[in-house]
């Protein structure tokens, strides 16, 4: 979410610390929310989730003296109300699916976002997408496949989910890889959160039937992994930028469901079956073979802008 043009390269080592906790931070989306979410009904989840991040948000730009900043030039409103937007859609789906999946195949699922968002630059960007690039992406599919073969009734809905949530957090990383030049990425952020939280607090008040009545456990999870993703987590996401190549941050962030996978395992109790480990690996080989071939094909400014996955 920020040129890598600015120190790409300079600390490598620095790059690559913040890159990696940063992964781990938002890595946590799919375990501490897993938890909180056994409290709560997605939509109401969804709501408190973006309504908390958007709050810690704001303090952060608070705190770095960006306040001011709040009031984007005219030419990107349109891009704050597009990444708000998208970012309901992508904050509606996500908990919905991760409710109905495993943890773990969930982020598997969820490198799915690095494919869309090459597909939205070529729409929207005009960038080309090269033989070995559908290749990657076909392997990616083949994983997908492999996944839900013959348990589509038991995980279709869910999987469904995930993906588009993953095509909204594609609309949100092109938009603002556009609107950056002329917005602050931490404004953008917050944008994505705040308006969201009014979109989905709109839905719940005028939906009814969503209670807030979950246990001080689930609250208290909710508010830890609203601190640690989109609050911590985008920060490092954003400072490893300064220090590392993108090419090399995304790819660190391609890896977040080595993290997820033993976190599962061991404060979960929760394991993906035999051929969701063997699809999700495919789905992984697949995003890992696309980061390689598109991020690295003519340097640094052909490359997602967004390697934060969905938090």
């Amino acid at each position: 979410m920020n040129e890598p043009a600015h120190g790409s390269g300079r600390r490598p080592l620095k790059g690559f610390l913040f890159a990696l906790a940063g992964s781990a931070l938002l890595a946590s989306n799919y375990i501490v929310a897993k938890y909180a979410l056994g409290g709560f009904r997605p939509i109401a989840f969804a709501f408190a989730w973006v309504a908390v991040s958007a709050s810690l948000m704001f303090l952060v730009l608070a705190v770095q003296g960006k306040l001011r900043q709040i009031a984007v030039p005219r030419r990107c409103v349109k891009y704050v109300v597009l990444v708000g937007l998208f970012g309901c859609v992508n904050q509606l789906t996500f908990w919905a699916g991760l409710t109905q999946l495993d943890p773990s195949f969930a982020s598997f699922l969820g490198r799915f976002w690095l494919l869309f968002t090459i597909l939205g630059g070529i729409i929207v960007l005009g960038e080309r997408l090269r033989p070995v690039e559908i290749l990657a992406g076909a392997v990616m599919i083949a994983g997908g496949c492999i996944s839900s073969f013959g348990e589509w009734g038991v995980v279709g809905e869910g999987t469904a989910l995930i993906v588009i949530a993953c095509v909204a957090f594609a609309g949100v990383s092109v938009t603002m890889k556009v609107a950056v030049p002329h917005t602050d990425p931490l404004v953008l952020n917050f944008y994505r959160l705040a308006i969201a939280s009014l979109g989905l607090g709109g839905y719940v008040l005028f939906s009814g039937g969503h209670r807030f009545d979950a246990g001080p456990e689930h609250w208290g999870a909710l508010l830890l992994g609203a601190v640690l993703a989109p609050c911590i987590g985008v920060l490092c996401v954003i400072h490893s930028y300064k220090y590392w190549e993108l090419s090399r941050s995304t790819l660190v962030f391609t890896l977040q469901p080595l993290i997820v996978l033993p976190a599962a395992c061991l404060l979960l109790r929760q394991y993906p079956s035999a051929q969701q480990l063997l699809g999700g690996s495919v789905i992984l080989a697949g995003g890992l073979w696309l980061v390689l071939v598109h991020g690295w094909r003519r340097g640094e400014k052909t490359e997602p802008l967004s390697p934060t996955g969905v938090d």
